[in-house]
């Protein structure tokens, strides 16, 4: 097992692919969700798959409804939307 961590940190590529797998997943559930939608805008959107990054999507669509979410070093919901909500 940890043989498999130290080359996973070390192949950038693969978890390129991983990061863009996860993020899909968590845009197909957020649409699932109905947090969002057609109508919602590209940077929202982005903001919204930030939130998810940090405290999984099931808690960014909970975010998106008013709960306020922190990861377990408490950075919040709302710091990492900002992140990427930037374009």
């Amino acid at each position: 097992m940890q043989r498999d961590v130290a080359l996973y940190i070390q192949n950038k590529e693969v978890q390129e692919k991983i990061f863009i797998v996860l993020t899909e997943y968590n845009l197909q559930v957020l649409k699932i969700y109905s947090t969002v939608d057609t109508d919602t805008p590209v940077s929202t959107i982005g903001g919204i798959l930030f939130v998810a990054h940090l405290l999984g999507v099931t808690n960014a669509a909970a975010w998106r409804d008013g709960s306020l979410g922190r990861d377990a070093f408490g950075t919040k919901g709302d710091e990492y939307f900002k992140l990427g909500a930037v374009i």
